[in-house]
């Protein structure tokens, strides 16, 4: 909170006064006046002629204060002065320091122009002032030595502000572009390390940037809490003070403005100069970009300075292996390359006069050339100002993308705001429900009922949350129900499912922590969508361990997220005409569907299968989980067309047969009772079977199931009111989040009514003991087509003995309706259209012979029927 502010405001104080710096400045190729600003260069020129004078000065001074000491000395005692101490023993600076240590401490300005003049003539000697007094006549002579002092110790701290000056070339494999010839071994070794570093960054980048995705290419995180903002703007700070190959760049380039830059003052290098500064500016750039994104895609503390000195550690390889080479570790050439040291000087290209004032003025003229203070970055001409605003320009740029990451992260830019939640069928067979008027009943809890879209609502403590969204058009819920809530609990650190009125505890009293009924494996990651990775723990009374739940993201960003059957178009996916679902997963539903029963084979006209569903079972055009709704109506009695295989099969009674008697030409084996084979009446007698049977078949008796006896039509008595509905009612077939349900409603019931906007499977109980009768397997398909379908029976448990516990399924006893599993129930009638005929429909059966047939006893029984056209059909059951 406090390190961001802070450190923008001091980089916009520096940044301002640069730039109100670079407007005030006018370079003037003249300084005239004594409020011009000194050149150092000039400066010293002037000081070292003073300090000639001063020399000569203060020979003549010490003359005339022994001559001073020496008339006290001969004057009466009464008239004696007190003297300074420094005056009389010693006249050199060194001295007056001691004497006047408290005097220098006084500006210059309120020495006496008059004391000056009456303690040195025109002549340069100091002479007794004839009238003057002599207290007044020493006081001008310490004011004097006063100045002299002043004068020297700002040449010598002058001088060494002008030795630091002359520009030595830094330790660096850069410098060695600067210094030797392109084809010695120094150069190529600096070639080979820049090369490195260069390559070692751009892998570092290009590695950085493949984390990301079509929507997020940086890979920026969905979030960060406070303690990891904070160490993202430290370690940007620190990285930037850390990276030193922009500034040397920028000074090398700002030496070289407006000169003729000279190695130790011979070979002109100007263009060696630029060329190595660009590749300092290149490495250096390519540092702060990989900081950058490294810092901003981290959510881990440690990790973030991991990275910043990591990536210091790689810019940094010319410097490591330029210390290394001076030691001799690359050989001789690389030794003394290294060892040896090269200055930068300047060729006059700004000759000019310049004044220096210190107490008197005196005009100097730039004549030789060497590295002046204007060389340095801190000192105030235009370029350098311009060097400056651009390093810390440098630093506002990546604390700017800092904040600017950080800001929208917390606006949600990086996470999806839009889910799809997928929970595995797990059942809860006795939540706890709040009701609306606070009473708690006990309920079956499907998860799957659950499923749907979720959207995000406002922040829960700092993380998302994602609120359930209607099952109709992926809408709010209205006030009549509230949708559930998937949020992050910090108490378990772990994404939660939960709903404020479903308890995990009769009274509310005990509940879980955050209330979860699906909790995800532990993680501190703001985005949701990398917990799918990991198997959660659902709550059914008990903690039910790898129970998996998909999360996917409904915003898309390409083509491909909407299946290649849409466009995507402002993160939503625009479906083809052939296709719908919210990632245009799902083609378009079949307009009419037909149960397996509705069938019928004609083997008298061509072989022949027939589709004709006496009540057709049709599209409503409503949709419920993003799934049709589809009715049948007019039904009365039982529903055949929907109830198992087997019931409408007619029992038949088998012909005589109409092969002849073969008695005398089969014999019965008895080693395997009942297994018959043909004899040949002109083979020789086989050897007679031993006596005893090595297998007797057993007869065994069946109990009755109770799941036979328990058929929902025929005990309509046990389901409320069910007797009255089946004088007339229609049945449809709706998506209840994993399975369809086939139920039956009323013949005056409305889908609107039945399937309101606010329509949700748990809270409008849409599994219904006592109308629903068929349920299909866990699918998640557009339509029941090709679905496994199932009769639910031992739904009745008043009817059981109850002195024993029963512990059935959810939905009880599941009988399949087709005995073959996968050949599912309902089938797609294209209404426009009749289906095709059978390829082998234009072949002539062959019947089965009939009693008057001449076919030989021995005739093989394939030679009157046709088995491989049979075949190409699914017999009657």
């Amino acid at each position: 909170i406090f390190i961001a502010p802070l450190a923008f405001a001091s980089l916009f104080l520096a940044i301002v006064q640069e730039i109100m710096t670079i407007k005030q400045f006018n370079p003037a190729p003249q300084y005239a006046g004594p409020s011009t600003e000194d050149d150092l260069e000039s400066l010293v020129r002037a000081l070292s002629d003073q300090a000639k004078a001063a020399d000569q000065r203060s020979t003549e001074l010490a003359g005339r204060v022994a001559l001073l000491e020496g008339q006290r000395d001969t004057s009466p005692p009464e008239t004696d002065k007190t003297t300074r101490p420094a005056l009389r023993t010693n006249v050199q600076p060194e001295s007056t320091r001691v004497a006047f240590a408290q005097r220098k401490e006084e500006s210059t300005r309120n020495i006496s122009t008059r004391s000056i003049q009456s303690a040195e003539p025109s002549n340069g000697c100091l002479n007794t002032i004839v009238g003057v007094p002599e207290d007044d006549e020493e006081e001008a002579l310490a004011d004097r030595v006063l100045l002299i002092e002043r004068r020297l110790e700002n040449y010598g701290d002058e001088k060494g502000i002008i030795d630091e000056s002359k520009y030595a070339l830094p330790e660096s494999t850069f410098s060695l572009l600067i210094t030797h010839h392109p084809l010695s071994v120094p150069f190529g070794f600096a070639v080979f390390t820049i090369a490195l570093s260069i390559t070692c960054l751009c892998l570092t980048l290009a590695s950085s940037i493949s984390d990301g995705t079509s929507g997020n290419r940086l890979g920026i995180p969905a979030g960060v809490d406070g303690t990891v903002i904070a160490a993202q703007f430290l370690g940007a700070i620190v990285g930037v003070l850390m990276e030193d190959e922009i500034p040397q760049g920028l000074q090398l380039i700002a030496n070289g403005a407006g000169h003729t830059l000279l190695l130790n003052g011979q070979k002109a290098v100007q263009k060696r100069v630029v060329i190595s500064s660009i590749f300092r500016l290149i490495v250096g750039y390519l540092f702060l970009s990989s900081l950058f994104i490294n810092i901003a895609q981290n959510s881990d503390v440690i990790q973030i300075f991991y990275d910043v000195l990591a990536l210091e550690f790689v810019e940094n390889i010319d410097d490591t292996t330029f210390a290394i080479a001076k030691r001799g570790f690359f050989g001789r050439a690389m030794l003394i390359a290294t060892n040896e040291r090269h200055d930068l000087e300047i060729s006059g290209a700004r000759g000019m006069t310049r004044s220096v004032m210190f107490g008197s003025s005196a005009s100097v003229t730039e004549a030789e050339g060497r590295l002046s203070s204007s060389g340095l970055i801190a000192s105030n001409n235009r370029v350098n100002h311009i060097v400056r605003v651009i390093y810390f320009l440098n630093a506002t740029i990546v604390l700017s993308g800092l904040g600017y990451t950080t800001v929208t992260q917390k606006n949600g830019h990086y996470r999806s705001n839009s889910i799809s939640v997928l929970f595995d069928e797990e059942i809860w067979e006795q939540a706890h429900v709040r009701l609306p008027d606070a009473t708690i009943e006990e309920r079956l809890l499907i998860y799957p009922h659950f499923n749907g879209i979720y959207k995000e609502g406002e922040t829960y403590d700092g993380y998302p949350r994602y609120i359930e969204q209607n099952k109709n058009g992926g809408q709010q819920f209205g006030s009549s129900v509230r949708g559930a809530q998937i949020r992050y609990c910090r108490e378990i650190g772990s994404w939660v499912f939960m709903h404020p009125d479903i308890l995990t505890s009769p009274d509310g009293n005990k509940e879980n922590e955050c209330s979860w009924l699906w909790r995800s494996p532990q993680t501190q990651d703001y985005d949701i969508l990398s917990t799918t990775f990991g198997a959660w723990e659902a709550w059914t009374g008990e903690v039910i361990p790898l129970a998996f739940v998909s999360i996917t993201d409904n915003e898309c960003s390409e083509r491909s997220d909407c299946n290649y059957h849409g466009y995507c178009e402002d993160s939503v996916c625009n479906c083809d005409d052939s296709h719908f679902g919210d990632s245009c997963e799902f083609e378009l539903p079949c307009p009419s569907l037909a149960t397996e029963k509705a069938h019928t084979f004609d083997p008298a006209n061509g072989i022949q299968w027939q589709w004709e569903q006496e009540n057709p079972i049709r599209d409503t055009g409503h949709r419920v989980y993003n799934r049709p709704l589809y009715i049948q109506e007019g039904l009365s009695d039982e529903p055949y067309g929907m109830r198992l295989y087997k019931i409408l099969e007619k029992e038949v009674s088998s012909a005589p047969s109409s092969q002849p008697a073969t008695t005398s030409m089969t014999t019965e084996n008895d080693w395997l009772p009942g297994l018959v084979y043909h004899m040949d009446p002109t083979a020789s007698p086989t050897t007679p079977p031993p006596t005893k049977s090595l297998h007797s078949q057993n007869e065994y008796d069946t109990a009755p199931d109770f799941a036979d006896w328990d058929d929902f039509f025929e005990s309509p008595s046990l389901h409320d009111g069910l007797e009255d509905i089946l004088e007339d009612y229609k049945v449809i077939i709706s998506y209840s989040g994993s399975r369809f349900y086939g139920t039956i409603i009323e013949p005056n019931a409305t889908l609107g009514a039945l399937f309101p906007p606010d329509y949700h499977a748990f809270w409008s109980q849409s599994f219904d003991a006592d109308r629903t009768f068929i349920i299909s397997d866990t699918t998640f398909t557009s339509s029941p087509v090709g679905v496994d379908f199932f009769e639910m029976r031992r739904r009745i448990n008043n009817m059981l003995n109850p002195n024993v516990q029963f512990s059935y399924g959810p939905f009880g006893a599941l009988i399949p309706l087709m005995n073959y599993q996968g050949t599912g129930f309902f089938h797609c009638i294209d209404e426009t259209s009749r289906p095709s005929s059978s390829p082998s429909s234009s072949v002539e059966p062959s019947g089965v012979p009939s009693s008057s047939s001449s076919t030989s006893p021995s005739a093989s029984p394939t030679s009157t029927s046709q088995p491989s056209t049979v075949r190409l059909f699914r017999p009657p059951y």
